[in-house]
């Protein structure tokens, strides 16, 4: 057979089978296609309704990346102070915006630390609405708020009694919610883990805690 009878038979084959072969790969694909055009349709239209609703905040993620750099440090000294293992009540409440809120950039980084944030206004919102949602005395609520202000104002001698008396009353009210101690008169009185009733009067801060972690 010659190369002419070979390419001749070659054409011939394309121009028979190759349209097939074009009609069934087409056919084959063509759902494939549809659904990846469709999956690129309601992605895209997903995509841009949340832009739609979420721009306020992109805006605001956009600004932060801008302005990151010269809020490390202050952040950093905060996070810090956050990860003391000597600081563990209050973390709970803390948020991301009670942590820039208390930074000044205009401040030196190293006078940013958590007591930054413990003396921002939201952070102490934050607080006083956390004591309001349990079942603790919410008589004791207006000193806590006293308190905060005697700090604010830089009254830290009066600020620390006052929190120091109010800690330590949390504290009692809630030892004795859960059956820790029994109040019988002006004492205050353990309770064993046999539930019996010890003579010691406990009086202080370090007992109660002493006799809640035994």
């Amino acid at each position: 057979m010659t190369n002419q009878s070979e390419n001749e038979e070659t054409i011939n084959w394309l121009r028979k089978e190759f349209p097939l072969f074009l009609a069934d790969t087409r056919k084959t694909v063509k759902p494939h296609i549809e659904q990846w055009r469709k999956t690129v349709t309601e992605t895209r239209q997903a995509l841009n309704k949340f832009a739609k609703e979420y721009q306020t905040d992109i805006d605001i993620w956009i600004k932060l990346a801008e302005v990151y750099p010269q809020l490390e440090l202050h952040v950093d000294n905060i996070i810090d102070g956050i990860d003391n293992t000597e600081f563990q009540v209050g973390t709970d409440i803390i948020e991301l915006a009670h942590i820039f809120e208390a930074i000044d950039v205009q401040s030196d980084p190293d006078a940013t630390s958590i007591l930054s944030v413990i003396s921002s206004k939201n952070f102490q919102k934050s607080l006083i609405h956390s004591y309001y949602e349990t079942t603790l005395n919410i008589d004791r609520l207006p000193l806590i708020q006293e308190a905060l202000e005697l700090h604010n104002n830089k009254y830290y001698a009066g600020s620390i009694c006052l929190f120091y008396g109010q800690f330590e009353g949390v504290l009692t009210d809630s030892l004795e919610k859960v059956g820790y101690i029994v109040k019988e008169g002006d004492k205050i009185k353990p309770v064993a883990k046999d539930g019996k009733v010890k003579g010691e009067n406990l009086t202080g801060l370090v007992p109660k805690l002493k006799h809640a972690m035994t």
